[in-house]
């Protein structure tokens, strides 16, 4: 089996990848000769963090940073207002419900009595109503 090698850009140090060895995300994590994950010594200190950029959908500027990362390994952005997750108001996604397929979305404004967000139908925005859901009580 080939092995992919290839020099830390900050030590220089020789490294390789092992396709079981991965991060929570799914990606490779570079590994020294004796097979443990590199900690590059001369890696910098402070986690990047981008410049400030506008959102494309509601022109409010945002930026992200490796400190602030989704449960899937994604940078989240952050108002540079407050530095809260950017929920943006112009900006809503659709998705499939997991029982029944109908598109839906959720609105941060629309919540239940619990202040959890309430799933709306995309086609007219009133809750969603899943005809396979189960029922309890």
């Amino acid at each position: 089996m080939a092995t992919y090698t290839f020099e830390c850009n900050d030590c220089g140090e020789e490294l390789h990848l092992d396709k079981n060895v991965v991060s929570k995300n799914g990606k490779k994590i570079p590994l020294e000769r004796d097979n443990r994950p590199h900690d590059c010594p001369d890696r910098e200190e402070e986690p990047w963090t981008s410049e400030t950029f506008n959102c494309k959908d509601c022109n409010a500027e945002i930026y992200v940073t490796d400190l602030h990362v989704s449960k899937n390994g994604k940078r989240v952005p952050l108002n540079v207002a407050n530095n809260e997750p950017h929920r943006c108001v112009n900006r809503r996604s659709n998705f499939a419900c997991k029982s029944c397929r109908t598109q839906i979305y959720v609105d941060d404004k629309r919540l239940s009595k619990n202040g959890k967000r309430i799933p709306l139908e995309a086609d007219n925005g009133y809750p969603h109503q899943c005809s396979k859901s189960e029922r309890f009580g």
